[in-house]
């Protein structure tokens, strides 16, 4: 951003001009993550606008296909099943999710290097089986409702 600032100072662009790239380049990104994640086909299906459950953390690391939100979701549970909510900014793109626990498959657990070892459980979810990745500490937590590691 400041070297943008610096660049138009330079070529006679306005500041806001600077902004307004800054801005539309971050959430044509945001739009782009969650089409090619799978965000967006899970919001077609599992989109809420039901309030988290009590039960929930936030800034937890979660990836959807092949989009990586480190530390930009608040992951929930109840009875009926488990909410992933991103942060504020990504909202356009990115709709709060419920998913029924019904709808999880295949889970499995492994360690992550480019985490730091950090363990993440990997689900298949729906019809489309668009892979899930959440940290497995978060997910010990709703054991309870979840199908058996595999």
């Amino acid at each position: 951003m400041l070297l943008l600032a610096a660049s138009s100072r330079s070529s006679g662009l306005p500041p806001w001009l600077a902004i307004a790239f800054f801005v539309v380049f971050f959430v044509g990104m945001t739009g782009l993550s969650s089409l090619v994640g799978g965000w967006y086909r899970l919001g077609r299906r599992y989109a809420t606008k039901r309030a988290l459950p009590d039960t929930n953390i936030r800034g937890i690391t979660v990836r959807v296909g092949l989009s990586n939100y480190r530390g930009a979701v608040t992951v929930g549970a109840d009875e009926e099943g488990l909410y992933l909510s991103p942060m504020f900014l990504m909202r356009p793109f990115h709709p709060p999710l419920r998913i029924p626990w019904a709808a999880l498959r295949a889970r499995t657990r492994r360690s992550d290097w480019t985490y730091f070892g950090k363990s993440f459980d990997r689900m298949e979810v729906g019809p489309e089986r668009i892979v899930v990745h959440i940290e497995s500490l978060v997910m010990d937590g709703f054991v309870r409702y979840l199908p058996p590691l595999g």
